[in-house]
């Protein structure tokens, strides 16, 4: 019953999820690209309807993860220990990035776009921290997929997705880091957020 609600509910989550991706990916082309696409769908899933599905959505999946990694004892074989590994890392993942967005969304009024996630990324120390924090995410998304698509019958698809999530992510964050200056407010959330003294924008 667990791992057909969490079926279920992945589906649901899964179209917010793509979009969000392939938003992500069009900063390789153009930022300007990716904050058009971005705005057009804050109409969709930041809607008062919406929005509040989609969170409640989310933390019934990290809910139904953790029971079924609990329930499913010591993995056997590797693509069940990718399963398990890639869905702690995208719980530990979600646990903080969806707070950070929405704290800075409703606290500081903040607009959570592309400048917001590339200025951590935009120079060490950050970069040291959250580009492997981002890549992982993309990759576990990908190579969870991939497990549920092994364990399902589906081999090829299985095996070729995590090289398409590694790639994907490298594009993406390569992209974020060469984004370009990093504007004079987002410079600003970095200093309240960690104590930056020295703004690079």
């Amino acid at each position: 019953m667990i791992l057909k609600l969490h079926r279920l509910n992945a589906c649901f989550l899964g179209l917010f999820l793509a979009a969000h991706l392939i938003n992500h990916l069009l900063v390789a082309f153009s930022p300007t690209a990716h904050i058009a696409a971005m705005h057009a769908m804050r109409v969709v899933y930041r809607n008062g309807i919406i929005e509040p599905l989609l969170l409640g959505g989310l933390v019934v999946q990290l809910c139904l993860g953790m029971a079924l990694i609990y329930n499913r004892g010591k993995p056997q074989g590797r693509w069940a220990w990718a399963q398990v590994l890639s869905g702690l890392y995208i719980i530990i993942f979600l646990a903080q990035h969806v707070p950070a967005v929405l704290m800075a969304r409703w606290t500081l009024d903040f607009d959570t776009n592309i400048w917001f996630a590339s200025a951590v990324v935009s120079e060490i120390p950050y970069l040291l921290y959250f580009a492997p924090y981002y890549m992982l995410a993309i990759i576990a998304v990908f190579t969870h997929i991939a497990a549920a698509l092994y364990f399902r019958g589906h081999l090829p698809l299985a095996r070729a997705l995590p090289v398409i999530g590694i790639t994907w992510a490298m594009a993406v964050v390569i992209s974020m880091m060469l984004i370009g200056p990093i504007p004079a407010p987002y410079n600003t959330y970095l200093e309240i957020s960690f104590g930056k003294t020295q703004p690079n924008g």
